[in-house]
């Protein structure tokens, strides 16, 4: 059986992650003719990361709060 294609945000993730690895101690990089900051380049991992948890279903959308007490 064939690898299912990646969705687009496995896709992002693998270019933010190739970029973090080629730019380590750099404080701004250049992607896709924009100068980003290598912190918003962690965001950006940390939110695909969640994005793709969402959608593999090991995440939820919404946050649950335990109301017990109340």
């Amino acid at each position: 059986m064939p690898d299912p294609e990646p969705t687009f945000a496995e896709e992002m993730l693998a270019k933010v992650e190739d970029l973090l690895r080629k730019s380590s101690g750099l404080k701004t990089v250049t992607w896709d003719g924009k100068t980003v900051q290598y912190e918003d380049l962690l965001a950006q991992r940390d939110r695909w990361r969640r994005e793709i948890a969402q959608e593999q279903g090991k995440r939820s959308r919404v946050l649950g709060v335990d109301l017990s007490g109340f």
